[in-house]
C-alpha cells in the first residue's frame, strides 16, 4: 500500500528522543507551623527562609532544595552549667 492508492507512508526508527527537564524544587519548614514554602524559585525559597529566621526567634527553620538541606537555623538556648543564681545579691 502506499500514498498513491489511498494508503498510508509509515516509517520506524529505532531512536527515541525524550526531553526531560530536571526542576529543583524548594521547600522551607518551620517547626511547629510546617511547610511554609513550597516551589521552584530559589530566591524566594531564600527570602522565606531568611523571614522566619527573623520572625520566628527560638525556632528551627530548614531550607531545602528537593531533598538535600541547603540550610538550616537552629536556636540554641544559653546552656547554664551551674544552678546558682544568677544574681545572688539581690
Amino acid at each position: 500500500m502506499n500514498a498513491d492508492d489511498g494508503g498510508f507512508n509509515a516509517s520506524v526508527s529505532n531512536e527515541v528522543t525524550i526531553n526531560v527537564q530536571h526542576i529543583d524544587v524548594y521547600r522551607v519548614i518551620v517547626a511547629g507551623v510546617g511547610i511554609v514554602y513550597y516551589g521552584e524559585e530559589r530566591p524566594e525559597a531564600f527570602r522565606q527562609f531568611s523571614l522566619y529566621v527573623i520572625r520566628s526567634p527560638g525556632v528551627a527553620v530548614v531550607l531545602f532544595k528537593n531533598y538535600d538541606v541547603i540550610k538550616r537555623h537552629h536556636f540554641e538556648a544559653p546552656i547554664r552549667l551551674n544552678k546558682a543564681p544568677l544574681y545572688p545579691n539581690g
